[in-house]
Formats: C-alpha cells, sequence, structure tokens
C-alpha cells in the first residue's frame, strides 16, 4: 500500500456517496485529469461506500481511498467487497477504516483481524488513545485534524500520515454544509477538545440533531432561519479556523502548504467537492508550489 501511496499525491479530495450517481461519475471523470487519489467516506445516510467506489473507479483512472469505513462492517465483510473491487477495477484501492464507534477494546479486536486479511491498513485517529492502537497495526493514519498544532501532535509517526477534513473555498452557497461539517468533527474526543479548549464550545452544541440538519440540506432546503442551525452557526462560525481548511483560495493554499510541512497528504474534505466553483479551482489551487 505504501508504494500505492506514492502515487496519490500531495492532495485528493473526498467524494461522500449522497450526490446522484450521475453527478458522481461527472465529478470523478472531471477529477481524473486533476488529481491522483479520490477519498470515499461512510455515513449511515449515503449511499453505499463500495457501489459508490464502483462509480468513481469507472469514471477515474488513478487511485480509489476508503476514508474511512466505519464499524457497521464486519473484517470478513471489508475484505470480500475490497477484492470484489480489486478483480474488477484493478489494484488500485486504499483501505481507511474509522476508530470512531468502537470501544477500544473491540477497535483493537477490528484491526486484528483485518491484519489477518490485509497487509497494509491506514487507520482514521481523532486522538491519543486511538492512535496508540493504530500503530500497533496501521501503516498509515488518516488524521482527523487539519489545524497544525494538532497534527504536530503526531509528528513522531513514521508511516504514511493525512490530514484530512472539511474544506470549501469561500465564498460559497455550500457554508452551512461547512458549517456541520466542523461541528461532526470537533465532536471526537473529550480529551482533545479539554485540551485545546473547545470543550465549552462542545457543550453548546453537543445536543443539536446534527442529522436532521444534514438531512434538510439534502432536501435543498435553506437553514438560516432554522433554529438549531442558528445555534450550530454561533458557535461553528469561532471555531471554522480550527476544524476546516476554508477561505479564499489563498487562504485554503496557504493552510494546505502548511499542513503539507507536518504530513505527507491532505484531503480536502465534504463539503469541498459538492461545490462546483471550488472544484473548478482545483487545478488553479493545485498549480501553487509544493501543492502537485
Amino acid at each position: 500500500m505504501l508504494e500505492k501511496l506514492s502515487r496519490a499525491g500531495r492532495v485528493g479530495i473526498n467524494v461522500n456517496g449522497d450526490l446522484p450517481e450521475k453527478e458522481i461519475a461527472e465529478l470523478s471523470s472531471f477529477l481524473s485529469e486533476r488529481v491522483k487519489i479520490i477519498w470515499i467516506g461512510e455515513n449511515p445516510l449515503f449511499a453505499d461506500p463500495f457501489r459508490v467506489a464502483e462509480i468513481v473507479a469507472e469514471n477515474f483512472e488513478h487511485l480509489v481511498g476508503f476514508g474511512v469505513l466505519t464499524p457497521r462492517r464486519n473484517a470478513k465483510e471489508i475484505y470480500e467487497n475490497f477484492k470484489k473491487l480489486e478483480k474488477e477495477y484493478g489494484e488500485r484501492f486504499i483501505l481507511g477504516v474509522a476508530s470512531g464507534g468502537f470501544k477500544l477494546k473491540d477497535y483493537e479486536k477490528f484491526l486484528k483481524k483485518l491484519r489477518e486479511k490485509f497487509e497494509e491498513i491506514l487507520c482514521g485517529v481523532t486522538w491519543l488513545k486511538s492512535y496508540e492502537i493504530a500503530k500497533k497495526y496501521c501503516s498509515g493514519i488518516l488524521l482527523n485534524h487539519v489545524y497544525p498544532k494538532h497534527v504536530e501532535v503526531f509528528r513522531d509517526f513514521e508511516g504514511f500520515k493525512a490530514a484530512y477534513g472539511p474544506a470549501l473555498i469561500l465564498p460559497s452557497e455550500f457554508y452551512q454544509d461547512l458549517i456541520i461539517a466542523c461541528s461532526i468533527v470537533m465532536q471526537t474526543s473529550k480529551d482533545f477538545l479539554k485540551k485545546f479548549g473547545y470543550y465549552e464550545a462542545y457543550e453548546k452544541i453537543r445536543e443539536v440533531k446534527i442529522e436532521e440538519l444534514i438531512k434538510r440540506r439534502q432536501r435543498g432546503e435553506n437553514l438560516e432561519s432554522y433554529g438549531e442551525y442558528k445555534k450550530l452557526k454561533a458557535t461553528a462560525e469561532k471555531i471554522l479556523e480550527f476544524f476546516t481548511i476554508s477561505g479564499k483560495l489563498e487562504d485554503v493554499s496557504n493552510r494546505i502548504k502548511e499542513l503539507l510541512s507536518l504530513c505527507d497528504h491532505v484531503v480536502l474534505g465534504d463539503p469541498f467537492f459538492r461545490d462546483k466553483k471550488s472544484v473548478e479551482k482545483i487545478s488553479l489551487l493545485l498549480s501553487h508550489p509544493g501543492l502537485s
């Protein structure tokens, strides 16, 4: 897998399975000449990531990564689906699995079973407890962090290391989705939130029904007058800098450059792929020195 990842380039894009299949195909085709890897996320509200991987692979010439598969699946199911993809589309898939949703002892058992079937895997990492387990079993880590001071904590890791988080070039019609994504990624580890002083912000939004907001956005609703979103926005806008890669083109470029001084790869996560204006600027973004 490490040899594969040497072909991934410095920047990849996340594509989730809640777009129509035709749009996923068109987006994948467009990105085929612009990036070397597309990462696919998993969420109960999205289409099956293995189905999304098929659509991407049919329209995209390069690597396809799972970033990340969740505890909804066991090791046997993951292996069978992964091998089916390789048989159909070639050995260009990267396996990444989540740590969230597990008790730590169950997470370690899960990774042990995966290592019986896969020589190398990537592990999603939120904070130190999941990191200590990941170091035992994983060839690389997908950090749920895109702020340099957060990423610096993992500087001793010797394998492949990627910073993976919400991204968007602003202004954008998908700003509300950025606020939602920011709020999701910050709700990871209480130890992390307390260490960096975000716990008070977390307390303010912990009861917000994020899933309901996602469903409303999937229906195309504007959330500005919706009470739950107002509560989220009031807090999230203050912490966008710490949990997203967002701003004007130059701001996004500078953050990516800073992150690449600390890790091997940066993944522009949801909602970047939703915004045609952001996607259309990817070539311009990657034309900056050090980002190709």
